[in-house]
């Protein structure tokens, strides 16, 4: 996948000119360009920002992005711009997740503290003790998922 987003092995441009894909997504220093003289302007922005795609970007999406999405030669029809949307928002998902799992973990061990810390008579204790061991456990759970 090209950094606008671009599936390569569906391009039109790729499949008729034997294209070696995005120039963008390998080193500077064995960059070959695409087309004579010109420099892909998004992904070169992409690049100078420091993104993998134009996904990650909090501009995203931007005009040029849009301009070469819809463009009649080299466009798509708006395609690489549902693909890094989707891409967006799975990463979204992601972060919630790792986040969810140990607050869901924190939250139930506080409350085993508190109904334990109320059975023994040592409720600062065994808040704390549910709440460490709440949010370790979340931690488990949430990498056990995959959820790095």
């Amino acid at each position: 996948m090209a950094k606008c987003g671009m599936d390569c092995t569906s391009c039109r441009f790729a499949l008729e000119n034997d294209c070696p894909g995005c120039p963008y997504c390998t080193p500077s220093e064995n960059r070959e360009k695409l087309f004579e003289d010109e420099e892909c302007e998004v992904g070169r922005c992409a690049e100078e920002k420091g993104f993998e795609h134009c996904g990650k970007c909090p501009g995203f999406p931007c005009e040029a992005l849009r301009e070469v999405s819809f463009d009649t030669e080299t466009g798509d029809g708006g395609n690489r711009l549902m693909r890094l949307k989707a891409m967006k928002d799975e990463e979204f998902r992601l972060k919630r997740r790792r986040l969810a799992a140990p607050l869901t973990g924190g939250c139930l061990g506080l409350i085993t503290g508190v109904i334990t810390g109320c059975i023994t008579g040592d409720i600062p204790q065994m808040i704390a003790a549910g709440l460490a061991a709440g949010i370790g456990l979340g931690f488990i759970a949430g990498i056990s998922k995959g959820d790095k």
